[in-house]
């Protein structure tokens, strides 16, 4: 809905007294929060079962016989179930991640242990590029 965009708009332009108060006015002072940041932006997304994702795309819209077999399992068993919202899995998909040791990705795969993050599984069996980012 184009009320719920303006004000995040409104909201997200509140950020700039960051810059004028000077608690992120520099490359570095930014970088020291980006993790703090994020977590916030994070729940926000979490407790509007992430609004601005869902402004565009549709689970009833997925067609996941078009999707890779890993992420049409963990739609199907996360997203569609209701168990998860996009901000669980797709952290970073629009910025860049801050440091992300000890963030649990939002999945697992029940292959070899169901209590095993998938990333660290495939990355187990020498797939890095499966790996979480701020792991490879």
């Amino acid at each position: 809905q184009w009320t719920d965009k303006i004000a995040r708009k409104m909201q997200a332009s509140k950020e700039v007294w960051g810059k004028i108060f000077g608690t992120i006015n520099t490359r570095d002072k930014f970088v020291a929060m980006r993790r703090e940041l994020a977590e916030h932006e994070w729940a926000r997304l979490k407790a509007n079962n992430s609004l601005e994702c869902r402004n565009c795309h549709s689970a009833d819209s997925m067609d996941i016989t078009k999707q890779g077999a890993r992420a049409a399992r963990v739609h199907e068993q996360y997203l569609f179930s209701g168990q998860r919202t996009c901000i669980d899995c797709h952290k970073g998909i629009a910025h860049r991640l801050p440091d992300m040791h000890g963030v649990p990705p939002g999945w697992s795969e029940a292959s070899d242990d169901p209590q095993k993050p998938i990333g660290h599984w495939l990355a187990s069996r020498g797939d890095a590029d499966a790996a979480p980012p701020a792991e490879r």
